[in-house]
């Protein structure tokens, strides 16, 4: 979906000092909000000053803080329950954004 590739231009946007953080809202649901947190842990992109990728903690931490919404106590629970859902397809925001992005890549099976 759209909402995957606008999460990432905002953080973009606010990491480059375009946009301040007074103006964004989240109103998507907790679900989306950690679904867009895990794809940006899992893509590797940020990381200390040492090299070593930030953790998923971390990432959240970061996520939900520019949001100014409080972060899960425990997100890889969260994401467990994520890997556990009947039809993940259909649920998942960010695997419906991955299809609009890439047509034809992905079997509707």
């Amino acid at each position: 979906m759209k909402r995957l590739k606008l999460f990432f231009n905002i953080l973009r946007d606010v990491w480059q000092g375009r946009i301040g953080l007074s103006c964004l809202h989240w109103e998507g649901s907790k679900v989306d909000l950690m679904e867009f947190t895990y794809c940006l842990y899992r893509s590797g992109a940020l990381k200390h000053d040492l090299g070593r990728d930030a953790t998923l903690a971390e990432t959240a931490s970061l996520v939900y803080g520019m949001l100014g919404i409080q972060e899960p106590k425990n997100p890889s629970r969260i994401v467990d329950s994520l890997r556990q859902r009947k039809n993940p397809k259909s649920l998942s925001v960010a695997f419906k954004a991955l299809c609009e992005m890439y047509p034809g890549e992905f079997s509707k099976k």
